[in-house]
C-alpha cells in the first residue's frame, strides 16, 4: 500500500480508503500475507476479476445447467425454492399486495414487470428477460425456474394465488404470467 501511496502522491490512510471502495464493489480483492517475522500480516490488494471472463464463465455453467436439467422437474422445483426464500419472512393480506411484491422482487432481478387487473385473472407482464437468449433456446428449463420462482413468492404469501399459466415471448421480450386461485393451478409452461 505504501508503494502505491508513494506512485500517486497520497497519504496511505486515503489510498487504503480508496482501495477497501475498490473491494466493496468488486474491483479489487483484498487478502493478507504472512511475511513470516513478527507483527501483523501484510494486507493486499489484488484487481478483482475480469467481468468479461466471469461472464463468460458463468455464461458456459449457465449453458451447462441448462442443458443437464431440460428433461426434469429440477428447474421449477428449485425455483419454488429460491421464491420461498424470497419472500418467506412476510404475510399479506390480499393477493394484490403479494403480487405487487413480486413484481418488485422480478424488478430487482433485472426483469420489467407490469401488472395488468383482470376480470377474472390478473396477468404479470413480464418484460426484458435477463436469460432471453437461453429462455428461447430451452423455454422448459429457464421458463420452468421461472414458473417456480413465481409459484415459491406467491406461495409463501399466503395469499392462495399461484401462476395458472406462464406464456414465454408473447410478444418480442415479454412474457405473460397469468394469475388465479391455487384451485385451478395447472402450472403449465406454454410456448407462445
Amino acid at each position: 500500500m505504501r508503494e502505491v501511496a508513494q506512485l500517486v502522491s497520497l497519504h496511505v490512510n486515503t489510498v487504503r480508503f480508496h482501495l477497501e471502495g475498490l473491494v466493496e464493489e468488486g474491483e479489487a480483492e483484498r487478502s493478507s500475507v504472512h511475511t513470516g517475522g513478527r507483527g501483523r500480516p501484510r494486507t493486499v490488494y489484488e484487481a478483482g476479476p475480469d467481468p468479461a471472463v466471469t461472464g463468460r464463465a458463468h455464461r458456459l455453467l449457465a449453458e451447462i445447467l441448462t442443458a443437464a436439467t431440460a428433461d426434469s422437474v429440477a428447474p421449477r422445483l428449485a425455483g419454488e425454492s429460491i421464491g420461498r426464500r424470497l419472500v418467506a419472512a412476510r404475510r399479506f393480506d390480499e393477493s394484490r399486495q403479494a403480487v405487487e411484491a413480486v413484481a418488485g422482487e422480478l424488478d430487482e432481478m433485472g426483469f420489467v414487470t407490469e401488472v395488468v387487473p383482470g376480470d377474472q385473472h390478473d396477468q404479470l407482464l413480464i418484460h426484458g428477460c435477463p436469460f432471453a437468449d437461453l429462455a428461447r433456446r430451452s423455454p422448459e428449463v429457464v421458463c420452468g425456474v421461472h414458473l417456480g420462482v413465481l409459484n415459491g413468492m406467491l406461495g409463501a404469501s399466503g395469499t392462495g394465488v399461484q401462476v395458472l399459466t406462464l406464456d414465454p415471448f408473447v410478444t418480442g421480450d415479454t412474457c405473460r404470467a397469468v394469475l388465479g386461485p391455487l384451485s385451478e393451478v395447472d402450472g403449465a409452461v406454454r410456448s407462445a
